[in-house]
């Protein structure tokens, strides 16, 4: 399922690294702004990196309420 319209590039993050289903990234965009959602993925991000993270698509759905 694409996604088309300004927030495309998000939508791709959300299901490229950080793995959300297409349903999950679209109730994502449709529930939070862009600014939160950018927020929390940075911080998703620097738990990834400091290893902090098994699972990145669990954590990020649970996140976000997906």
């Amino acid at each position: 399922m694409a996604y088309e319209g300004p927030n495309a590039a998000v939508f791709g993050r959300l299901t490229t690294h950080f793995g959300l289903r297409s349903d999950q990234a679209h109730k994502v965009l449709t529930l939070h702004s862009l600014a939160d959602i950018n927020r929390q993925l940075h911080k998703i991000q620097l738990r990834v990196a400091n290893h902090e993270l098994e699972n990145v698509g669990a954590y990020t759905a649970k996140l976000f309420g997906v």
